[in-house]
């Protein structure tokens, strides 16, 4: 059987999605869960491999199983023995050619920053706390900037011999209280990218960079002239569409 999970994760307990021998991963959670059931997993694939800290509202995973559960059964079954940080919300039967990772046509991220003096109690974990206010406007002009097929090696933390052109299909900043918000679509996103931005964003919206300053740097394809990485906390991935 093969199979289509959706699941949203606390990602803050974690070292990331991807299993890690010896550290706490969402991967590995969802291993253990399967391996209570009775099942017999064959692969098992997400859609991103969100870093530590990370959250997600809609991260998809393809799967294949063999075993007397049925798909419909499935998402209970899974949540019983998923920590409460974890959680699978749809369970469906997919074609074989279904691949999480590989068929997927565009990945949604939310940036939130939290522009206020006071430190956040409830939304602790889950923002970039900035205690000067951000001027929403200007972000969404430099971000706007950004939009289309580049080279984003001034961005991401990946190897240099790796392929690092994606297309970025929308970025939106609007202040959306108590938040700013940081949304980007894109075809796929190289590791640190989109906390490359939103600290990028983050400088023009402190006034201490031009709107035009995140375009500039990214054209000159050079890793130093990045500004400070994002913290991973004000990161989710919101949702992975498909053809």
């Amino acid at each position: 059987m093969h199979l289509k999970l959706v699941l949203e994760y606390d990602g803050g307990r974690y070292a990331g999605w991807q299993f890690q021998p010896g550290q706490p991963t969402v991967e590995g959670e969802l291993r253990r869960a399967l391996g209570e059931l009775p099942l017999e997993l064959g692969t098992l694939v997400a859609a991103g491999r969100t870093d530590a800290g990370t959250h997600a509202e809609g991260q998809v995973v393809s799967l294949s199983v063999e075993g007397g559960i049925p798909a419909e059964r499935l998402t209970g079954a899974l949540n019983a023995h998923l920590p409460p940080d974890v959680a699978v919300l749809e369970c469906s039967e997919a074609p074989e050619s279904f691949h999480a990772r590989y068929s997927a046509r565009s990945r949604r991220y939310r940036y939130r920053y939290l522009d206020r003096p006071a430190r956040p109690a409830l939304w602790r974990g889950r923002c970039w706390h900035l205690p000067a206010g951000l001027d929403a406007a200007a972000m969404d002009g430099a971000a706007a900037r950004l939009v289309g097929r580049h080279d984003w090696t001034t961005y991401c933390t990946a190897q240099p011999e790796r392929d690092v052109v994606r297309a970025l299909i929308s970025a939106r900043v609007e202040r959306r209280p108590p938040f700013v918000e940081l949304e980007v679509v894109g075809e796929g996103f190289l590791r640190g990218m989109v906390r490359g931005i939103a600290a990028a964003l983050a400088e023009v919206g402190q006034g201490r960079r031009q709107a035009g300053w995140p375009l500039e740097i990214l054209e000159a394809r050079d890793r130093a002239l990045a500004a400070q990485t994002a913290p991973a906390a004000g990161l989710t991935l919101v949702e992975v569409t498909y053809g």
